[in-house]
């Protein structure tokens, strides 16, 4: 059975010429052809997708009206690629992840002489989604749009790496497709992978984008402690898919409280203040958030004592943060003298934590998920 590729743009000498030559060649009563039919307006760039659509032949009375076929992205590349992409689109057609803008044919356009390649559909260059991204408040979290971005990139580069290739394109924007509010992957520098790659390989290239065209954005610090776990080879990739950065605030909450352990050994101790240094943290409690300031003072010997019960140590920090993530709603009740517990939103709690100790928690999950911690 043979499979033929065929542009609608050409006139219909030239498309009766492919039927007559694929015909021709069929030998054998039992073989039969496979004809795809594609459909795209060419403007002159190679550096560019272009809206196109594809038409399954399924019945020779088939209808090729513009509009009536499959929507599909067209790419151009040079005539010498074709085996390349043809070889690509075999190995890539069965990979299921939804991070790739998956490649659905790869055939010689004999009008333009080149080779044209067809893709899932897109709808904006990575460029463009770029330049509307803006930067994160102290105390705000990187909009969820951005998250999937994240996640889905760094996912799919465990994929390829599991399936035996490797991407050396994953630094680079153009080589990164939106379709509506989710990222592509182009399939164009998708290889298989050599004997000198290694699994950091992928994820070094992910860091790059991060570090050289969003995060400069965002200026996020748990971007930026994201990224140090991306070039960390100790880390494994299902600590980084679970990273604070990822969490909504009720889950951030929680982890303050997992990663907290009483029996600290000094090694512990002395790790932590290497992580990161939180001097004076108490002095910028807000006056105005009563509750934290509360829970900074509290001691139960004394119900009215206003001296802080924590050092500026980064320890303490944490402490001080699983302290409030255990008790602000039940303070928060008895100082307004509710019986039940006020129904507040978790981020009431976890955005003045992430004001006062920026990239803590991604700090503290990253030591806590080292070898060396858990060695210690």
């Amino acid at each position: 059975m043979g499979d033929h590729t065929v542009c609608l743009n050409q006139d219909e000498s030239k498309i009766a010429a492919a039927f007559k030559t694929a015909l021709e060649k069929i030998g054998d009563p039992h073989s039969g052809i496979v004809f795809n039919f594609y459909r795209f307006e060419y403007k002159g760039r190679d550096d560019t997708w272009y809206r196109g659509e594809i038409f399954p032949m399924t019945d020779p009375k088939s209808s090729f009206d513009k509009g009536s076929g499959n929507r599909v992205s067209i790419w151009i590349r040079a005539a010498a690629d074709e085996r390349r992409m043809r070889e690509l689109v075999h190995h890539l057609l069965p990979l299921e992840d939804n991070a790739l803008l998956k490649p659905c044919f790869a055939a010689y356009n004999s009008m333009l002489g080149k080779t044209v390649v067809s893709c899932m559909p897109c709808t904006e260059d990575f460029s463009s989604w770029i330049s509307r991204q803006t930067q994160v408040q102290s105390d705000g979290y990187l909009h969820d749009e951005a998250k999937r971005m994240i996640w889905s990139v760094v996912s799919f580069s465990k994929v390829l790496w599991v399936n035996g290739f490797v991407s050396d394109g994953l630094d680079d924007p153009k080589n990164y497709a939106m379709m509506d509010t989710h990222v592509k992957v182009l399939p164009f520098t998708i290889r298989k992978k050599a004997i000198t790659d290694s699994k950091m390989t992928n994820r070094n290239k992910v860091a790059d984008l991060l570090e050289n065209h969003l995060n400069t954005k965002w200026n996020d610090i748990d971007v930026v402690e994201f990224i140090k776990c991306l070039r960390d080879p100790i880390l494994s990739l299902d600590v980084l898919l679970n990273h604070p950065l990822f969490l909504p605030p009720e889950r951030r909450m929680a982890l303050y409280v997992i990663l907290w352990d009483v029996h600290f050994s000094p090694e512990h101790r002395d790790r932590y203040d290497a992580i990161t240094s939180h001097a004076n943290w108490t002095n910028l409690v807000s006056a105005n958030d009563t509750t934290l300031m509360k829970i900074l003072t509290y001691d139960e010997k004394n119900e009215n004592n206003n001296i802080c019960m924590y050092r500026n140590t980064t320890l303490q920090a944490h402490k001080f943060a699983r302290d409030s993530c255990s008790h602000y709603f039940e303070q928060l009740r008895k100082s307004k003298k509710e019986k039940k517990r006020p129904n507040i939103s978790p981020d009431m709690v976890d955005r003045p934590l992430k004001k006062l100790l920026p990239g803590l928690l991604s700090k503290v999950y990253a030591l806590a998920s080292s070898q060396d911690w858990k060695s210690v």
